[in-house]
């Protein structure tokens, strides 16, 4: 999990814990279990620190569910604020956005950013 990388201010990286809790998980509790960097799901890149934080209140959030035994829950954030929706709610459904009126939308168009219409 550490790599040590002479050229770095920082020589000694951590990394790929999410994977061996992801094996470990698996093979101690015997379900499929899968892992996910939460700044390539956001960003395609490399986290930054907001990343991090928002990792970080979105685990512990989870592991507070399931000690409190409330599995088949998600973690999300609605209007700014941690909460947990059962899975069944979004499952197989669209969330769709009006682009005409989606601030995200009419910014990334502002600068340019092509969506394919």
């Amino acid at each position: 999990m550490a790599r040590v990388i002479p050229s770095s201010p920082d020589p000694i990286r951590l990394g790929g814990v999410g994977k061996y809790l992801a094996d470990l998980i698996e093979d101690e509790a015997g379900i499929e279990s899968r892992y996910v960097v939460l700044g390539h799901t956001q960003r395609g890149g490399t986290p930054v620190a907001a990343d991090r934080v928002l990792s970080t209140l979105l685990g512990n959030h989870a592991m507070t569910l399931l000690r409190e035994g409330k599995a088949g829950r998600m973690v999300a954030v609605q209007k700014g604020q941690l909460t947990d929706i059962d899975l069944e709610e979004p499952a197989g459904k669209q969330r769709l956005i009006k682009p005409e009126t989606d601030q995200l939308v009419m910014a990334a168009r502002a600068v340019g950013t092509s969506f394919g219409d």
